[in-house]
C-alpha cells in the first residue's frame, strides 16, 4: 500500500470512529474535523478557524469561554496534553452539551511541533443521570422531612404547612394548594400558596371526582385550553396565569377527602415518575389528615365525657348532702343518737372521697395508694400509719369498695384500737399474689390497748366482711389479736 493510500484510510478511520476529533496547525487552525465533530458543534465549522470546532464555550458553571482559553488553546500554547479539564459547548441552535476535551500537541521526531489532535467526549448522559440522582435524594429528602413533620404535627394547620413545603421541594412548583370536602360534600380550600383570593373564590367547590367515588385516579393536565371545560372556567384559570395544573386525590379508610393541587405557569407534560411522586405525598397527606382528625374526635369526646362525669359527680355529691341533712333531721338531738348520726356521716364523707379521687381518673381507675391515703387522712397525722405496696390499679367498683373499707377499720382503731393511745400504729400492706394475681392487702394495729373479741358484730364489721367480700369478689377476714386488730382482703381489682 502507497503511502498516500495509508494517508486516505487513516483519514477514513477518524471519518468513522464515533468520538468527535479534529486538528489544528501549530498555530490553532483548524486543519481536519470529522462527522462526530459536526454533530457535537451543531454546525459545520471552517478549515483556518482557530482553536475549537464549537460555536461558543463555556464553563461547567456557565461563565462564557473564550476559543482562545480553551483546553486545545491552552495545549498548543503551553506545549503539553490538557486533561480533565470539563467544558460545555454551545450550539447555534442555544442547546448545549458538557464535555471533556482531550487536547493532545503532536510533534515530530526533532521536537518540532506539529499541530495538535483533539478528541471531545460527549457527557450529556453522564451529567443527566448524575442531575436524575440529585433530584431522587432531594425528593427523597423532602419525603422524610415530611414524614417527619407529619408525626410531630400538633394540629391539622401544621399538617397543611408540611404539606405545602413537600409539595413545593418535591414536585418543583411555587404554586399550590390542599382542598377538603366539607359535610354537604363540597371541595373547600384549606391551604394554599400563590393563589389569588378571588381565583381560589370562584374555582371552590369544583371537583373531577364526585364526593362518594372510590379509588379515583390523578388527572393531570397539560394546557387547560386542551380540556373540554368550560370557556368561563379555563378564562378564569388562565386569567390567574395558570396553564397547567394536576389534582392528586386525597384518601383516609378508602375515601375521598379531598385533593391536593398543582399549577404551571405554562405547559407541563407529567412525567410518571412524578405522578407517582405526587401519589406517595397525598397518600402521606391523607394518613396525617385522618390521624389528626381521629385525635380531635377523641379529644372531643374526652372533653365530652369529662364534663358528664364532673356532672355526675356534683350531683352525686349534692345528693349525698341531702342525704345527710335529712339525717341530721331524722336521728335528732341526744347523745346516742348523735353518736349514729355522726358514724352516718363520716361514712358519707368517706364516700365522697373516693368518689372524689375516682373523678380526678374519669372513673376508669384508681391507684391503690391514693385510695388507702385518702380514706385514712381525715383520722390521724401521717406518722401514725406505715403504708407499703406496689402500684395499682382498682376499678372503680373496687376503689369505693376498700376505701370504705379503710375507712370503718380507722374509725374503730381510733375509738378502740390502736389509734386511741399516744404510741399505736398502723401498718397497710398489699400485694399481688398467685398465678391469678390476685390483691391481697393486710391492715394490721399494734402499739395500742390489749384488743379482746367483741360480744357482738357492728355495722361497720359486717360492712367490711360482707360488702367487701361481695365487691372483690373475694374474703375479708377480722382477726382480734391481743396486740391489735388485724383485716385481710384477698380478691380481685376488677
Amino acid at each position: 500500500m502507497s503511502g498516500k493510500a495509508r494517508d486516505l484510510l487513516s483519514w477514513k478511520v477518524l471519518d468513522a470512529l464515533p468520538a468527535a476529533l479534529y486538528t489544528t496547525d501549530p498555530d490553532g487552525q483548524i486543519t481536519y474535523f470529522n462527522q462526530a465533530a459536526v454533530e457535537l458543534a451543531g454546525r459545520t465549522p471552517q478549515l483556518g478557524e482557530k482553536w475549537c470546532v464549537t460555536w461558543r464555550l463555556h464553563t461547567p458553571d456557565g461563565q462564557p469561554l473564550p476559543h482562545d482559553q480553551c483546553p486545545m488553546a491552552v495545549a498548543l500554547k503551553e506545549r503539553r496534553a490538557v486533561r480533565g479539564a470539563e467544558a460545555v459547548a454551545e450550539r447555534p441552535d442555544g442547546t448545549r452539551i458538557p464535555f471533556l476535551p482531550y487536547p493532545t500537541p503532536l510533534f515530530d521526531d526533532d521536537g518540532n511541533m506539529l499541530g495538535a489532535l483533539n478528541m471531545l467526549v460527549d457527557i450529556s448522559s453522564i451529567r443527566i443521570t448524575e442531575h436524575a440522582l440529585a433530584r431522587r435524594l432531594e425528593e427523597q429528602a423532602a419525603l422524610y422531612r415530611f414524614t417527619d413533620r407529619l408525626y410531630r404535627a400538633e394540629s391539622l394547620k401544621q399538617i397543611f404547612e408540611a404539606a405545602l413545603d413537600a409539595i413545593a421541594e418535591a414536585l418543583q412548583v411555587t404554586r399550590s394548594s390542599i382542598l377538603l370536602l366539607d359535610k354537604s360534600g363540597v371541595m373547600r380550600f384549606a391551604a394554599s400558596r400563590g393563589l389569588s383570593e378571588g381565583y381560589r373564590a370562584a374555582v371552590e367547590g369544583h371537583s373531577p371526582w364526585a364526593a362518594e367515588e372510590t379509588d379515583p385516579a390523578p388527572i393531570c393536565v397539560s394546557d387547560i385550553a386542551e380540556t373540554d371545560e368550560s370557556d368561563a372556567l379555563k378564562a378564569t384559570v388562565k386569567a390567574e396565569g395558570i396553564t397547567g395544573l394536576a389534582f392528586i386525590p386525597l384518601l383516609s379508610g378508602g375515601r375521598l377527602v379531598g385533593k391536593f393541587m398543582t399549577y404551571y405557569d405554562r405547559r407541563h407534560d407529567f412525567a410518571p415518575t412524578e405522578i407517582d411522586l405526587a401519589l406517595t405525598i397525598a397518600r402521606q397527606l391523607g394518613f396525617g389528615i385522618e390521624r389528626k382528625r381521629a385525635e380531635e374526635d377523641r379529644r372531643v369526646a374526652d372533653e365530652q365525657r369529662t364534663l358528664l362525669i364532673n356532672e355526675l359527680n356534683h350531683r352525686v355529691k349534692n345528693t349525698l348532702a341531702t342525704v345527710q341533712a335529712i339525717a341530721s333531721q331524722t336521728f335528732g338531738g341526744d347523745d346516742m343518737v348523735n353518736h349514729s348520726k355522726h358514724a352516718f356521716e363520716s361514712r358519707l364523707i368517706a364516700l365522697s372521697n373516693a368518689h372524689s379521687v375516682l373523678t380526678e381518673r374519669s372513673w376508669e381507675s384508681a391507684e391503690l395508694r391514693q385510695i388507702v391515703e385518702q380514706a385514712l387522712l381525715p383520722h390521724a397525722g401521717a406518722d401514725r400509719f406505715r403504708i407499703d405496696g406496689p402500684e395499682i390499679h382498682l376499678t372503680s367498683r373496687a376503689a369505693v369498695a376498700i376505701a370504705m373499707g379503710i375507712h370503718e377499720l380507722a374509725t374503730n382503731a381510733v375509738k378502740y384500737g390502736s389509734l386511741s393511745s399516744s404510741e399505736g400504729i398502723v401498718a397497710v400492706e398489699w400485694a399481688l399474689e398467685g398465678p391469678d394475681r390476685m390483691l391481697k392487702l393486710v391492715w394490721r394495729e399494734s402499739g395500742g390497748p390489749k384488743v379482746s373479741t367483741p360480744n357482738r358484730r357492728g355495722f361497720g364489721s359486717l360492712l367490711i366482711e360482707r360488702s367487701l367480700a361481695h365487691d372483690l369478689a373475694g374474703e375479708a377476714e377480722i382477726k382480734y389479736a391481743p396486740e391489735g386488730v388485724v383485716c385481710v382482703f384477698t380478691g380481685r381489682r376488677a
